[in-house]
């Protein structure tokens, strides 16, 4: 049976729905803070609601600080604006339980690309659960004592190029270099303890698609330095 990409979607979240049932260690809670971090959800699909059932179980039991959302955050064309239905159907109504009314910390992914992905961000004026300043922002989380947290967001589609032409043509390609710059800039001027860096794309991967090679060449170096 060939695992096209949506079946693959489909079975990850499904795998995740049923290893997401545990109890947080203790440890983590009094060292620092628990935050959950999904992407590729809406999908108007079952595996979409097990998942928000098992989030929302945990968060029951030990409410998260926030949500990351790493992007393709609507399926398969993103958003049409912020009146968009999508956003009632698929993120307000789905993610509803009072712990998970939480700050949503959201990047763009390629889908999100074939819908007007400005609106993602205008959305954060009218919502203020969904955070998306800009296509790579930064963020500073306190942990215990004076430990801090540094979240570097940033949007890994116009980095990645190797997309079909018509999908260039569909996307406002933020320049890469711009932001490439921004994150070694914002990475060596942080005091933060913990540095972590959200995208969409990952640098190595076992699945389909497998390992990204923009991202090996031009941000892992930013990570090992």
């Amino acid at each position: 049976m060939m695992l096209t990409r949506r079946r693959f979607a489909k079975l990850g979240l499904l795998a995740s729905a049923s290893l997401a049932i545990a109890r947080p260690s203790q440890a983590i809670s009094e060292l620092g803070f628990e935050f959950f971090v999904l992407g590729d959800w809406g999908q108007r699909s079952e595996g979409q609601r097990r998942v928000a059932r098992a989030m929302k179980q945990i968060a029951s039991m030990s409410p998260p600080r926030f949500v990351i959302s790493t992007g393709d955050n609507f399926y398969p064309r993103g958003v049409a604006d912020e009146d968009d239905s999508l956003w009632t159907e698929l993120f307000e109504k789905v993610y509803d339980s009072d712990e998970l009314k939480c700050t949503w910390y959201s990047v763009l992914g390629n889908h999100d690309y074939k819908g007007n992905e400005d609106a993602q961000i205008t959305y954060a004026q009218r919502n203020p659960r969904w955070v998306m300043p800009s296509r790579y922002y930064q963020h500073v989380e306190p942990m215990a004592g004076p430990l801090q947290a540094e979240f570097f967001f940033i949007d890994t589609t116009p980095i990645v190029s190797d997309y079909p032409k018509l999908w260039t043509k569909w996307m406002d390609r933020a320049d890469p270099d711009l932001q490439l710059d921004w994150l070694e800039k914002s990475l060596r001027n942080s005091s933060a303890n913990v540095k972590i860096v959200i995208g969409h794309h990952p640098i190595f991967s076992s699945g389909p698609h497998g390992a990204s090679p923009e991202l090996v060449k031009r941000v892992k170096p930013l990570l090992e330095k």
